[in-house]
């Protein structure tokens, strides 16, 4: 991903999101990591929800379906993001199925 700002003036970040650490307070998800070139710059991208909504509103957008359909480089793009997705909803269940027994384990005392 490639960012950019006033304060860089002509240059151009580029971000590997899937090289930085994700972690979460319960509210938030936070990506972090270190851009090295062409400046040492240290990122945090807050996401909520919302915001994880939004990404696969984006990827649902017609003009993300042409980008992908006439991109030599997105070629095998749609079968590594349906692959993505079946790991996230098998991933997803999981930790809904732990929750819940956990919960059932906490309900339950012993005599």
């Amino acid at each position: 991903m490639e960012v950019w700002s006033k304060g860089l003036g002509k240059k151009t970040l580029n971000i590997y999101l899937g090289k930085g650490e994700v972690k979460t307070d319960g509210n938030s998800i936070f990506v972090e990591g270190v851009i090295e070139e062409p400046v040492w710059w240290e990122y945090r991208i807050t996401m909520n929800a919302d915001d994880l909504r939004d990404v696969f509103d984006i990827a649902s957008k017609q003009a993300t379906i042409d980008f992908i359909v006439n991109s030599p480089t997105a070629r095998g793009l749609p079968l590594k993001l349906a692959t993505k997705a079946m790991k996230f909803l098998v991933l997803y269940l999981t930790g809904v199925l732990r929750r819940t027994l956990r919960n059932r384990k906490k309900r339950v005392r012993p005599e």
